[in-house]
C-alpha cells in the first residue's frame, strides 16, 4: 500500500498497485456519508489480483481523514483528486456508494479517459435539510463526527447552504440523461438492493427506465452485506 501526492496531507488515502503492473487502469473508490470507510476493501484486494490498481480515501472530516467535513468539500476534493489521478492513468473507473455515487455521477465529467462508473445504492437526490441534519447527530451520537461539530452556529446554515447549492446545480437523472446523449450509456453500471430504506431502489429504477439506462438488483441491502459474491461477481464482469 502506497501514500501518493496526488492528496491533500489531510486527506487519508490507500493506494494499491495492479499484482502485474500491466494494466494501466485505476478504480477510485468513492464511500457514502458517513460512509463504511472499510467496507470495500475486499474489492479492492479483489481488483489489485486482476492487475487493476485502486486508490480509496476519506472524505475531509470523515474515517481517518482530518478538518472539517462539508459536502461541498466531498465534490470539490473527489473532483481534484480525479483530474489528477487520470493524468497517471490510461483509463480511471469510478466506484461510488450511497452519496458516493452522487459524487461520482457529478465529477465523473472530469475524467480525460472514462472507463465505468459504477453506481451502487447511488443517492438520486439531495434529502432534506431536517432529514440531513439527523444523519449529522447520528454521525455524531456514533463519532463518526465530532462532539463539537455542530456549536458553531453558524455550521447548521452553512450546511443548509451547502445543501441548497447541490439541488441547484446537480441534478442525478439530468446527469445519467446526459451521459446517454453523449453516448456513455455503455460504461454506466447501477447496481441496486431489493431491500434499501437509505436510497429506495424504486427511485432509481423509474430514473434508469426514464432515460434508457440499464440497471441490475441483487437480493440485498444498503450495504450489499447480502449475497455479497454475486455483487462482486458482477463488478469484476463488467470490468472485463
Amino acid at each position: 500500500m502506497q501514500h501518493l501526492k496526488d492528496f491533500p496531507a489531510n486527506i487519508y488515502h490507500e493506494f494499491r498497485d495492479g499484482k502485474d503492473g500491466k494494466k494501466q487502469e485505476l478504480v477510485l473508490f468513492l464511500h457514502g456519508f458517513p460512509g463504511r470507510t472499510t467496507k470495500n476493501e475486499d474489492i479492492s484486494l479483489k481488483l489489485n489480483a486482476m492487475g487493476y490498481s485502486t486508490c480509496l480515501f476519506h472524505y475531509q472530516g470523515l474515517g481517518k481523514s482530518a478538518g472539517v467535513f462539508s459536502f461541498k468539500n466531498c465534490i470539490e476534493l473527489s473532483e481534484s483528486i480525479l483530474k489528477s489521478l487520470s493524468q497517471r492513468f490510461s483509463k480511471v473507473h469510478l466506484l461510488g456508494h450511497s452519496w458516493g455515487g452522487f459524487v461520482a455521477a457529478v465529477i465523473y465529467w472530469q475524467i480525460h479517459n472514462p472507463g465505468n462508473l459504477f453506481l451502487l445504492n447511488p443517492l438520486t437526490y439531495i434529502l432534506p435539510d431536517s432529514q440531513v441534519l439527523e444523519l449529522v447527530k447520528s454521525a455524531i451520537n456514533k463519532h463518526e463526527l465530532p462532539e463539537d461539530y455542530l456549536n458553531n452556529k453558524n455550521m447548521v446554515t452553512q450546511l443548509n447552504n451547502e445543501l441548497n447549492c447541490l439541488r441547484q446545480n446537480f441534478d442525478f437523472k439530468n446527469q445519467l440523461a446526459n451521459f446517454v446523449k453523449s453516448d456513455l450509456k455503455q460504461y454506466i453500471k447501477i447496481y441496486l438492493a431489493t431491500v434499501d430504506p437509505l436510497t429506495p431502489p424504486e427511485l432509481c429504477i423509474k430514473i434508469c427506465k426514464d432515460v434508457g439506462i440499464d440497471y441490475q438488483q441483487f437480493s440485498s441491502d444498503h450495504w450489499f452485506t447480502q449475497n455479497r459474491e454475486q455483487v462482486l461477481t458482477a463488478i469484476y464482469k463488467d470490468l472485463g
